[in-house]
Order: C-alpha cells, then structure tokens, then sequence
C-alpha cells in the first residue's frame, strides 16, 4: 500500500490562529467535507471531489469495516 497524507480546509473568521484551530476542532463533529488534497510519498499531490454518492459508499464501507480493516 501507498502512504497518502490527505487534507481537508476550513475557510473561518478568528480573532487569531489559536481561536481558528478551535473553531474548526469544533466544526470537525459536525461536517463531512467532501473537497480534499492527496499527497503521496513522492509529493505527488491531487484535488478529490468526492460525489454524494462516493460519501455514501465511503460510510457504507466504513460501517462494514471495510476501508480500515486492520484497526
């Protein structure tokens, strides 16, 4: 398997960088973002849109165990 460091952003207003890494900690229960930013071991990196209908395979196969299976 490939190692990806994927990434997620939160665009936020905030008095400073400590109170916005707040807000999105806080934010995090409540989304699901579907825009990321792959990267892999070489620095290779890719925008992903995930459709409606990949967030649902996603937490299908999550539900199942299937997308960590060694956890």
């Amino acid at each position: 398997m490939t190692l990806y460091r994927v990434s997620t952003f939160v665009e936020l207003e905030a008095d400073d960088a400590k109170q916005a890494a707040m807000r999105a900690h806080s934010l995090m229960r409540d989304i699901a973002p579907t825009e990321f930013l792959v990267e892999d071991e070489k620095s290779v990196s890719e925008q992903i849109t995930l459709t409606e209908a990949d967030a649902a395979e996603a937490r299908a196969m999550a539900l199942d165990g299937k997308l960590f299976p060694t956890i």
